[in-house]
Formats: C-alpha cells, sequence, structure tokens
C-alpha cells in the first residue's frame, strides 16, 4: 500500500519518472494486489507487463498526460485487468471541488498499443478519458465500466472511451488501427453541468479510423 506519494510541489526530480505511486522499468512487470491512494502522477507506470487487481485512488493531483494506469510503451501481452481506478487528475485540495490537471486518464497505453488487453476495469470520476489508446493495433478492450469520465472541458465534458491515433510523433506511414475488439464495455455519464456543459457529448471516439472493413469488432458495448 503506498500513500501520498509524490504530493508536495517541487520536491520531486524533473521529467516524467517521478511522483509516481508505483513505477517499474523491467522488461516485463507484474504488479497486482496493491494499493495507491493519493500520488501526484501516475498510480502506477510500467514499460511492459500485468496490473491486476489494483486499487488507485486520488492520482495525477499535480502533473498532467498520466494516468491512473500508466504503460509508457505498450505492446504485445500487456495486460490491465480487474482494477478499480478512481479520482484521476482531479485538484481534490481545490476549493470548487472542481479543478483538474489536464491530459489525465483513468487507463492510459501510450505509443502503439500493440496487441494490449484492457479487461474488467473500472474507472470512476477521470478528469480525461476513462480509457485511452495511442496508436491502437490488435487490441482487445472488454468488460470494463467507465463512470464519470471527460470532466475537463477542453475535452468536452464526457469522452468515456477514446481509441486515439496521433501520428504527430511516429512515422506518416504508421498504418491505420486494425484488429480491434472493443465488446462488452459500459460507459456511464453523470450529466454534471458544474462546468457548463450538461450531459456526456461522446462515449466512445475513435480518431482516424482508416478502413472499417479491417478496423474490428465493435459490438455490445
Amino acid at each position: 500500500t503506498v500513500f501520498n506519494a509524490g504530493m508536495i510541489p517541487g520536491a520531486g526530480a524533473n521529467g516524467d519518472n517521478t511522483y509516481i505511486g508505483i513505477d517499474s522499468h523491467s522488461s516485463r512487470s507484474v504488479i497486482k494486489n496493491c494499493v495507491v491512494n493519493n500520488a501526484g502522477y501516475n498510480g502506477m507506470a510500467i514499460d511492459h507487463g500485468i496490473l491486476q487487481y489494483n486499487y488507485i485512488n486520488n492520482v495525477c493531483q499535480l502533473k498532467q498526460d498520466g494516468g491512473g494506469t500508466y504503460i509508457a510503451n505498450a505492446s504485445r501481452g500487456d495486460t490491465v485487468q480487474y482494477n478499480i481506478i478512481t479520482n484521476v487528475g482531479y485538484n481534490i485540495s481545490a476549493s470548487d471541488g472542481y479543478n483538474g490537471i489536464s491530459g489525465n486518464q483513468g487507463i492510459y497505453f501510450d505509443t502503439k498499443s500493440n496487441g494490449i488487453f484492457c479487461d474488467h476495469n473500472s474507472t470512476i470520476h477521470t478528469w480525461g478519458h476513462g480509457i485511452y489508446l495511442a496508436d491502437p493495433d490488435s487490441a482487445t478492450v472488454t468488460n470494463n465500466t467507465c463512470y464519470d469520465a471527460g470532466f475537463q472541458p477542453s475535452q468536452m465534458k464526457g469522452f468515456a472511451f477514446c481509441w486515439y491515433l496521433d501520428t504527430s510523433y511516429v512515422m506518416s506511414t504508421t498504418p491505420y488501427p486494425a484488429g480491434l475488439n472493443v465488446t462488452h464495455n459500459k460507459f456511464w455519464g453523470t450529466g454534471n453541468s458544474a462546468t457548463g456543459y450538461g450531459a456526456n457529448v461522446y462515449y466512445l471516439e475513435i480518431l482516424r479510423p482508416g478502413d472499417s472493413t479491417s478496423f474490428g469488432k465493435i459490438d455490445s458495448n
């Protein structure tokens, strides 16, 4: 169990690998049955491996572009499953309770999410997307629940889930996503209008989908 990791501004190092609840850079990490409660940046961050049966709460309190769980170079076999992730990117010390840190996701697979598995997770109250994949290919996302995602106004409140293919940092020849399996997920919104944005706008967003015949399967969500 980890409490209050990196919660003092300026007390951590520079760069991305700091203010994190649990951080591992092995070639095949396995982190399971752990609790992270309050962290300035990612709740759990690994390069490759498995995150399973964890509880993560009140993370990404000080830094942006992180997640409750974060896999830096997601690739075949990397798995996030049976985790409960709550309150990501909310500044809990803010007087109005709604000030947040931008770009923070519930579950974050970064940089070519090829052959990953994301299943049976619950994300609750995430300032960014509930589940976020960069450059997905042959990814399986199934039986997840995302509740009250996308609170930050810049993301038009309500992105409960996102496939995001950003080619700004990869070669222009990067293929469109293919072989994706997105099934039996539940996306719930609250219609919270505290920031002036009412009911949820998008539950599923696909950017640059390419050839729909090879994209894969989206069913029973």
